[in-house]
């Protein structure tokens, strides 16, 4: 996610001037340390849509060994590339670095969900989504801008924090309820039974102690029922 938004933020701000960049590839891409953000380089090729287009464009081949050309839409290896080039190579070296599958593998119509499958690659389904729309083969069914991309990855985030939210609310309610469960389940208040067998074993100890007294002086019963009458 984060390859792509920044990405697609510096090619919005290239395609915004009718240039493309032609050169999207992971060499092409370094992670400043700094602030840890992707940097796009290799400037060289870039192209401006507005001369090609006045311009009658020589053809031109590439060897389909070549890792380098693994990134490259079929429009582009005629020279007639699009703004939708570059999104096609971005998602190319996005797929390749989720499932470290060879470049040159890639360089077919490809079906993510099969592929992450195949690729143990657990992937969001509307990322995928994205992804397989960034990489068709024919430019009309891609995406045209890297502004639209951005819009629908925008939509993913908010989504996943929404599900996030509802998540976690679901998680307090039902940990509240078993907290008031729990509450509702008090301990038993043994203090009334103890003070009960205190007095009962307070009465035995008195009654054995009478009895003893009555064995040891044998007058205290006559006299007992001598003032009963």
């Amino acid at each position: 996610m984060q390859l792509l938004e920044e990405v697609l933020a510096i090619l919005a701000f290239i395609h915004q001037y009718q240039f493309i960049h032609c050169q999207i590839k992971p060499s092409n891409l370094i992670l400043r340390r700094s602030d840890r953000k992707y940097v796009l380089i290799g400037f060289d090729m870039v192209k401006n849509l507005t001369d090609l287009n006045s311009e009658i464009t020589e053809t031109k081949t590439y060897s389909s060994s070549s890792r380098v050309e693994a990134y490259i839409p079929p429009e582009q290896i005629v020279n007639r590339p699009v703004f939708s080039s570059d999104l096609y190579a971005l998602a190319m070296t996005a797929i390749q670095a989720l499932t470290g599958v060879e470049p040159e593998q890639l360089h077919t119509e490809l079906y993510l969900d099969e592929l992450f499958s195949q690729a143990g690659v657990k992937v969001n389904s509307r990322l995928t989504h994205i992804l397989q729309k960034m990489i068709y083969l024919d430019c009309g069914r891609r995406y045209k801008s890297a502004t639209a991309i951005h819009d629908d990855l925008q939509k993913l985030v908010r989504n996943k924090t929404t599900n996030l939210g509802l998540a976690l609310t679901k998680i307090s309610q039902i940990q509240g309820y078993e907290n008031s469960s729990i509450n509702l389940i008090r301990p038993v208040n043994w203090q009334p039974w103890l003070n009960r067998q205190r007095i009962l074993t307070i009465i035995g100890v008195t009654a054995v102690a009478i009895g003893i007294i009555e064995i040891m002086n044998p007058t205290i019963r006559p006299s007992y029922y001598t003032l009963e009458g």
